[in-house]
């Protein structure tokens, strides 16, 4: 028999592949050595004829001249592109260490507030029975956008990327908890209290076990200790994962700046 509501699913703990193994070489590798390889072989191509006598010097200085000219022009050109490509990568990605900094404090900052709610009910009972159910917001902007952030993938802590993830399973697990405990003591054990003319009355535990019977006490109690378990759990990692990610972000980016905060004691 059930004796209230479901439990959350237990949170997952990272695991990290050295995903470095795995990487396979770019074709950016092999294409680096093309100009080179071109201007070695011409050379050697223009100074066999030249000792052959096919060509002679003085008719060679206006179309080297030219080419060169060319030549150097269009790679000048490709690196400029390169360059401001490359460029807007770099912006987008501290951009997106930035999005992702700020949802870590705004999930820190909610999960903050609904701690400092249980922590005012010190024993288990009061949490399940003295502790209102308060609504708190949805949350349903806090979603990091995962596939932003997968250049961590290949930064110095790649299983960052997934520590990220599960926190953001792990905040909106707690919601969920919290939810549940709220709406199971607000549509069954409320009621009951109420018939039993509990309400603004002190009782003990074992009076209240024995007036509300093993599933509203157990559900009350059971609902209260899982929510206060997932939130008291965010309420350490959160943190410790947003200053992971700013110290990859500062790493990475050295001399930007990066959205922090001070936590409120």
């Amino acid at each position: 028999q059930s004796t209230g509501p479901p439990a959350s699913c237990a949170c997952l703990r990272p695991v990290i592949f050295n995903i470095r193994s795995l990487m396979q070489p770019t074709a950016s590798n092999y294409f680096r050595w093309i100009y080179p390889a071109a201007l070695l072989i011409a050379a050697i191509a223009i100074a066999v004829a030249v000792f052959a006598g096919a060509i002679a010097v003085r008719d060679l200085a206006l179309p080297l001249v030219s080419i060169f000219g060319t030549f150097f022009g269009a790679t000048f050109a490709f690196r400029l592109n390169e360059e401001k490509e490359a460029r807007k990568v770099r912006e987008a990605r501290r951009e997106a260490l930035n999005r992702a900094s700020f949802v870590l404090i705004r999930q820190a900052n909610a999960i903050h507030q609904m701690t400092q709610d249980f922590e005012r009910f010190p024993s288990p009972f009061e949490k399940a029975f003295n502790l209102p159910a308060l609504k708190p917001p949805p949350y349903n902007d806090l979603i990091h956008n995962l596939s932003d952030l997968e250049f961590l993938l290949e930064s110095p802590t790649p299983g960052l990327l997934m520590e990220i993830a599960i926190e953001q399973e792990r905040f909106h697990q707690a919601l969920d908890s919290m939810r549940i405990r709220n709406e199971f003591y607000v549509g069954e054990v409320q009621p009951a209290l109420e018939k039993l003319a509990l309400n603004g009355k002190q009782v003990t535990v074992v009076e209240a076990a024995s007036l509300l019977g093993e599933r509203l006490f157990g559900g009350a109690m059971n609902g209260a200790e899982i929510a206060w378990q997932h939130i008291s759990s965010c309420n350490v990692t959160i943190p410790t994962v947003h200053e992971a990610l700013l110290r990859q972000a500062k790493a990475l980016y050295p001399g930007h700046k990066f959205i922090t905060y001070e936590r409120a004691t």
